[in-house]
């Protein structure tokens, strides 16, 4: 697909430098942004200005991150691009025309069968919905008139997101993200969303202007190099990545920060015992609990390799983060698994590692990481199926 956008083969393209597809109109502080995100083993995501074989220019939206072999050594790179050309250029017609030109009438026909472009008041109620969007929500236009775009939002975005969106436009300044959006039958879908003011010929603000791409396959694509194969839950590159900003969204929150390390109790010998595929069944069973009893969209689970798991949790007291760690306990035990070669008990079990912070509190993601893991081998070395932590 990359290919067919740029117009090169991939034999003439291994090899060849980046640079080779490169706008001379990018700024160059995109760039050097782009490399120093990367090479800190971060996303970067942003949008990238190119040029094809023949010399004509596209846009793409592009998230790329750094990857690892088996040594966790960085080898490389990788980039997942949507192509959002007709977006950009779509972008610059409603700028110019306002949605009011009768030049544009054709222009804006064609706009309203494909892109997906809605308009607000001032207060954010919908005045204008493409056809476009209308279909990729499931709601009718007439449905969508007179409504706020909560219609269509998902449980899963954070208020910060939106927080953010509403400081931009209401400074008069663009906002682009990407948001999942909740259609009208209960699916989700991702757009990749640049939202504007409007004026009117006098100079007063008339309202937003939003205009989305479907980013859905590209988020699908995205999820699955962050997945764990084999039990759904989050990966280990997945879980570096989101420590320290899960830490940074529990301070804003004046909310306690939990770390809980937790590892299957004599797993090799329960595959010793049932064999890898049963082992494989029960990894997927334990992750299913874990993940089911989070509380808050912003808790998240991980496995981080083998047998060994993390929970990322906020609770609104300290105490209650080592109640809820001994009830994850619990649940676990009693899945009732059997384990006829566990040394202290006749179902799996967990040992755990908890480590929570206050939102006053400042450590790094790295040494909480380390603190979690030292008490994990402490409940280990304690008897196991039971929590450790800092909780006194």
């Amino acid at each position: 697909a990359f290919c067919k956008v740029i117009g090169f083969t991939k034999e003439f393209l291994i090899d060849n430098h980046y640079t080779l597809v490169n706008s001379e109109d990018m700024d160059k502080e995109t760039y050097k942004e782009l490399w120093e995100t990367i090479k800190k083993d971060k996303v970067w995501r942003g949008e990238i200005k190119s040029r094809n074989k023949e010399g004509e220019y596209f846009w793409l939206q592009s998230s790329i991150y750094p990857i690892f072999n088996e040594e966790k050594e960085k080898i490389g790179y990788r980039a997942i691009q949507a192509n959002i050309t007709n977006t950009k250029k779509v972008a610059q017609l409603l700028k110019e025309s306002q949605l009011l030109e009768e030049k544009n009438r054709d222009s804006l026909k064609l706009v309203d069968k494909n892109i997906i472009v809605s308009m607000t008041d001032v207060n954010g109620k919908i005045t204008y919905a493409s056809e476009a969007s209308s279909l990729v929500c499931g709601y009718s236009q007439e449905e969508l008139i007179g409504k706020s775009h909560s219609i269509i939002r998902h449980e899963d975005m954070s208020d910060e997101l939106f927080d953010d969106m509403w400081e931009s436009i209401t400074l008069n300044r663009t906002w682009h993200g990407e948001i999942k959006n909740k259609a009208k039958d209960g699916s989700f879908y991702w757009v990749d969303a640049t939202i504007y003011p409007t004026f009117d010929e006098n100079g007063e603000k008339t309202g937003y202007t939003a205009i989305r791409v479907n980013i859905t396959d590209k988020k699908k694509i995205e999820d699955l190099l962050i997945t764990d194969g084999l039990t759904g839950v989050y990966n280990r590159r997945h879980f570096k990545e989101t420590l320290p900003k899960s830490i940074n969204i529990a301070k804003r929150n004046n909310t306690y920060f939990s770390f809980l390390a937790i590892d299957i109790d004599y797993f090799k010998d329960y595959n010793d015992a049932y064999g890898h595929q049963m082992g494989d069944n029960a990894l997927i069973q334990v992750a299913h609990a874990l993940q089911n009893s989070l509380l808050r969209a912003s808790d998240i689970c991980f496995r981080l390799g083998g047998e060994e798991f993390a929970l990322f949790f906020e609770t609104s007291e300290r105490e209650k983060a080592y109640q809820f760690a001994d009830k994850i306990r619990r649940t676990i035990q009693e899945l009732h698994i059997e384990h006829k070669n566990s040394k202290i008990d006749k179902y799996l079990t967990i040992s755990l590692g908890l480590v929570t912070i206050s939102s006053k509190e400042s450590i790094s993601a790295e040494e909480l990481y380390k603190e979690a893991d030292a008490y994990l081998y402490k409940a280990k070395e304690s008897g196991r199926n039971r929590v450790e932590s800092n909780i006194t």
